[in-house]
């Protein structure tokens, strides 16, 4: 919710005019576009206004913030769009006042309706925030993402995938770059290849073992071909040998494609502990190591990692060197996946925490 301003009861035009006094030069404003108080030419008079806009942001916060209410309430009366782009245009143009034209664009946000603008106006806030090294004052924005969407109802897929796209390439934590990643390729199944390829490098680099089952389940996951086709089919076999030839001979590749490939043996490590616990209730720690191709001082390790990832109940007999699984969540046979919808949301909270 906008925090209320204190305005009068005069034409709000006339009012913009006033308070602005001195800030713009309104020898283009005709008179006769003003009678008895009142601005008869309202979208003349703005974009003589807008051409000036960088004089608007000087001042108070509270002043800023009187001048953009006033201006967003004529915008939404008005109905004007071609207006109100030319206004986003102009406040994401300015170089020296960024921080200021973030405010302003907020402000706006918050008053227009109508979908595809507030679309613009927030990518002219990220636009604004990359470009002023100012990230870290949208983060909070960008972690409400799918609130934020749900008002873009009117922006065309394209247009949305191509947002999450550039977003996926800021400076962000790995956690809200997978969110952005997985909003990419689930936006849309007509995902240029090559984007495609190198989404999904990342979203399985910034993503760890109890998430990568939903991952490969997404309805999309067909699109992949080629080298990454080899690497899905090894994580659905969670064979670390497999894995382990597959870095080997593809590692330049691996590089281009900015792919965690220590990660991701981390994650099929963890993940083949579990597959091992499908097949035995108990096994030694010498059965693990194998399967892991790991020694056997590393075990504990894996284990606690499983654990923590809420992907198996074990306990550890370090006597006898042995793991006993007494439960096992990870299996992804029968109904565990079937409404995707449900993993992708707990997935999402796991991004969060």
């Amino acid at each position: 919710m906008s925090v209320i301003v204190n305005i009068s009861n005069e034409d709000p035009a006339f009012e913009l005019l006033r308070i602005t006094k001195g800030l713009i030069n309104a020898e283009s404003i005709k008179d006769k576009w003003i009678v008895h108080s009142k601005v008869i030419k309202v979208e003349k008079v703005l974009k003589i206004i807008f051409e000036q806009i960088q004089n608007l942001l000087e001042g108070s916060d509270s002043d800023i913030q009187g001048r953009f209410t006033l201006i967003a309430f004529l915008l939404n009366s008005r109905k004007n769009n071609e207006l109100t782009l030319y206004l986003i245009t102009n406040l994401c143009s300015l170089t020296e006042q960024r921080k200021a034209a973030m405010q302003a664009l907020s402000f706006l946000y918050d008053t227009i309706s109508e979908g595809f603008l507030k679309f613009a106006i927030f990518k002219a806030i990220v636009s604004q925030a990359k470009n002023a090294d100012l990230l870290n004052m949208i983060l909070p924005h960008l972690q409400k993402i799918e609130n934020f969407s749900k008002e873009w109802a009117e922006v065309s897929s394209g247009e949305k995938q191509e947002f999450y796209w550039e977003i996926s390439k800021l400076p962000i934590n790995e956690s809200l770059k997978a969110k952005f990643i997985k909003m990419l390729i689930s936006e849309t199944s007509e995902l240029p290849h090559e984007h495609f390829e190198e989404a999904f490098s990342q979203l399985i680099s910034y993503s760890d073992a109890s998430e990568i089952g939903s991952i490969l389940q997404l309805p999309c996951i067909h699109k992949i071909y080629g080298h990454f086709a080899e690497l899905v089919k090894i994580l659905q076999e969670v064979s670390v040998p497999k894995y382990l030839q597959f870095k080997e001979h593809h590692e330049e590749y691996l590089e281009s494609k900015n792919f965690n490939a220590e990660k991701c043996l981390d994650t099929i490590r963890v993940l083949a502990l579990c597959d091992l616990a499908k097949q035995h209730e108990e096994f030694t720690y010498a059965e693990a190591a194998e399967h892991l191709k790991v020694s056997e001082d590393e075990i504990d390790e894996w284990v606690v990692k499983a654990v923590t990832f809420n992907l198996l109940d074990a306990r550890i007999d370090e006597v006898e060197r042995k793991i006993r699984a007494t439960k096992n969540t990870s299996d992804q046979s029968g109904g565990y996946w079937e409404n995707i919808g449900n993993l992708l949301e707990n997935w999402e909270r796991n991004l969060n925490k």
